[in-house]
């Protein structure tokens, strides 16, 4: 009897095991079949010969196959702010590191053919590239240059009189070179000289030199040895130009100038002789002589609205367009007379865009293509990527982040307003927009904060510390809140049916009834510490009645009709600091070391934990996430603790010192996501209500960032590894 009743244990110990395995899966990102959507590549560069499209992603090279889209290889690229990159040729890519180092990989398989090493005290190497068919491998430095024949393998060094900053580029021969010497700063007036150079030949030959009042750049060298020069300004552009002069008198030998009404892409040929122009918004390539601008054909493009994903190419002896095409796919133009344009990377599915944020139902993207001129942002609706809303914004230095109101069909743009030349801010502009629309509803000297869901209300900065809420249609400005504290850029936020908005404006939190005629609610921080708290995030409940703010150390609930702080969840968990400087400086980083050295034994040298908060359950219970790294659910009514998530992320920093763990919930509050954006740990899917796993994700080692979001109903993870887009299995 004894036996038997041990057996039926077993056996049902196992058959709650089996259960308990069956209840969640163990997926494996890489490698588990779920749909997938490629993003888009950053400066793609195409080699017919090796077969491979090779762009950068995240912080490596990678090379793709050109008619499959399966990954060939990749090569990490240098990390830090000092510099360093890559450039591709027609056979070869050179990767180059600002201590000097220079590594050369064949393109087809990823192995290094040649390499420099680089000098430990750095060697103020500011570029590399190849030229002529790979035989020449130019490294400019500060304030010298060095030609390296690939082929011979012998090296030359360049150092010209004084110590002004100089570059070189290869004449159509590919034996000779013309040297530009750039006499001048940073800022304009522009003056170069140039040289003209044959490496084991002859000595540097001194040419002219030229003189321009605004900004002035080397684009081509043509067969003839003109030199095709770009002037251009931000300021004035009606002073923007391009010119061809002689290098040895300064002869000017044709100008052109640069349209400045229309969005317009000019580029020359590989050999020098043609240009090619697309013009966005238009179907067709106009290809003219590039020596004295006379038209010679036309390439047309079989979509409506094309758009250019690459600067012309020159590979396996042709010049080739990249654009993408209807239904966002890869293809690669001929730009020869009668070319017919060609698919690549098979039938891969691809992004419509960059992704701003997965934010579900919707993923609002910014416009494909690394040569537009124009801010295009679109919004598509998940998972089909159906087009929901697109907005054309001015040109400009545009902030990452756009706002918008689906419902309406709105959005808002901030932008940078920088002065190039005088390389200077001038402060900030938003501007609003109904999609399809071309003129803006509204433009203001501002930074926009939060925009409403019925899109008729926007709450922007002024300054440094002042708070707008703005009527949309009207550009009333019903509400004005200054802050105490200089600088302050605490956020905003929106009831979900419009009629309230939230102003956290230090030291005061205030809730204005628009539907009301805009009489402002001041929020009860008396008891607050107002010097160590300060807003994260605002979330108002479904029916707008109460208000959650998360903030440092502690959550708080208030009434949001009669401003009454109703609970206050405290978060007593220390973690270490999120972000710590590594590899700018010797002691920094020695410093943050230590600290997290001291942070295992102790918690003197944590910071209190930057607590967001959230309503679940209909908004019954109130969900506190810890610094990315610790989820507890509350009772909304009685402040208890009902249960705790701890995903045991672990506190490990990545290469910039940053410890990325996060916890995201979905818009209903009914299941959390916990993960690490550099792959450090699997991430997670909660159900809030019970604290029960439910699925598990391994993500590829050597990701560099993550980001994720939880359908409305539970059942689809997105997540974007690096710049592809995962629609994983959520709850079943």
């Amino acid at each position: 009897m004894v036996r038997s009743r041990l057996r039926g244990a077993v056996g049902g110990m196992v058959l709650v095991m089996l259960l308990a395995g069956a209840a969640f899966a163990e997926i494996d990102v890489a490698t588990h079949e779920h749909p997938v959507y490629r993003g888009s590549m950053w400066n793609p560069r195409v080699d017919l010969a090796s077969g491979v499209v090779i762009h950068a992603r995240g912080l490596y090279v990678r090379a793709d196959d050109l008619e499959t889209g399966v990954l060939r290889w990749t090569h990490d690229l240098p990390v830090g702010r000092d510099g360093g990159g890559y450039t591709t040729g027609e056979r070869r890519t050179v990767v180059h590191y600002p201590e000097g180092r220079l590594v050369v990989l064949d393109n087809r398989t990823g192995e290094e053919v040649w390499r420099q090493r680089g000098s430990y005290f750095g060697g103020g190497l500011r570029n590399a590239q190849l030229a002529g068919g790979d035989r020449w491998l130019v490294a400019d430095y500060l304030k010298s240059a060095v030609v390296h024949d690939l082929e011979a393998d012998r090296s030359y060094k360049i150092s010209l009189p004084g110590d002004k900053i100089f570059s070189l580029v290869l004449m159509p021969d590919r034996r000779r070179f013309v040297i530009v010497e750039r006499l001048s700063g940073d800022k304009p007036p522009t003056s170069l000289r140039f040289w003209l150079w044959e490496p084991g030949v002859s000595e540097p030959e001194q040419g002219c030199t030229v003189d321009s009042p605004i900004r002035m750049e080397v684009r081509a060298v043509l067969p003839s040895g003109g030199v095709l020069l770009r002037e251009h300004t931000s300021l004035d552009p009606v002073k923007n130009q391009f010119k061809i002069v002689d290098p040895k008198t300064g002869a000017v030998l044709r100008a052109q100038p640069e349209p400045e009404d229309e969005t317009v892409h000019r580029d020359p040929s590989g050999d020098g002789t043609r240009e090619f122009v697309f013009r966005e918004g238009t179907a067709v390539v106009e290809v003219a002589r590039l020596d004295d601008g006379a038209p010679l054909y036309s390439v047309p493009l079989p979509w409506a609205r094309p758009r250019t994903a690459a600067v012309p190419c020159f590979s396996d002896g042709a010049d080739w367009g990249m654009f993408w095409g209807d239904g966002d796919a890869l293809w690669l133009v001929p730009l020869v007379e009668g070319g017919a344009p060609r698919r690549i990377l098979g039938d891969t599915r691809l992004l419509p865009g960059r992704p701003a944020r997965i934010d579900p139902p919707y993923l609002p993207c910014f416009e494909t293509g690394m040569m537009q001129k124009t801010l295009r942002r679109t919004l598509f609706t998940l998972p089909d990527l159906a087009l929901k809303a697109e907005w054309d914004f001015p040109p400009g230095r545009g902030g990452g982040w756009i706002q918008y109101s689906a419902d309406s069909g709105r959005a808002v743009q901030g932008y940078f307003n920088y002065d190039y030349d005088n390389q200077r801010m001038l402060g900030r502009t938003l501007v609003l927009k109904e999609s399809g629309k071309d003129a803006p509803l509204l433009e203001m000297p501002c930074q926009s904060m939060a925009i409403s869901p019925d899109g008729r209300h926007l709450v922007a900065q002024e300054g440094e510390n002042r708070k707008l809420l703005v009527e949309v249609d009207t550009k009333k400005i019903p509400v004005r809140i200054t802050a105490e504290r200089e600088y302050d850029y605490s956020p905003a936020a929106f009831s979900p049916d419009s009629r309230r908005a939230a102003l956290f404006c230090h030291p005061r939190l205030v809730v204005v009834d628009i539907a009301e005629g805009y009489p402002e609610r001041e929020m009860d921080l008396s008891s607050v510490d107002r010097d160590r708290f300060w807003s994260s995030g605002l979330c108002f409940s479904q029916d707008g009645k109460r208000l959650l703010v998360g903030g440092s150390g502690e959550a708080l609930l208030f009434d949001a009709d009669t401003g009454k702080r109703l609970h206050t969840f405290t978060e007593e968990q220390r973690f270490q600091q999120r972000w710590q400087s590594r590899g700018y400086s010797f002691l920094s980083t020695l410093e943050g070391m230590a600290r997290d050295i001291a942070g295992n034994v102790t918690d003197r040298f944590k910071g209190r934990p930057d607590v967001q908060a959230v309503f679940s359950a209909n908004d019954t219970r109130v969900v506190t996430l810890s610094e990315g790294q610790l989820v507890r659910v509350w009772d909304a009514r009685t402040r208890q603790r009902l249960h705790t998530i701890d995903p045991e992320l672990p506190e490990t920093r990545n290469r910039w010192g940053g410890i990325t763990n996060r916890c995201v919930c979905d818009k209903s509050g009914q299941f959390c996501l916990t993960f690490n954006e550099n792959a450090f740990a699997p991430g997670v899917l909660w159900d809030l209500a019970t604290g029960r796993k439910l699925e598990t994700y391994h993500f590829p080692e050597g990701t560099e960032y993550i980001t994720a979001a939880i359908s409305e109903d539970g059942k689809t993870v997105y997540a974007a590894v690096d710049t592809d887009l995962h629609l994983l299995p959520g709850r079943k």
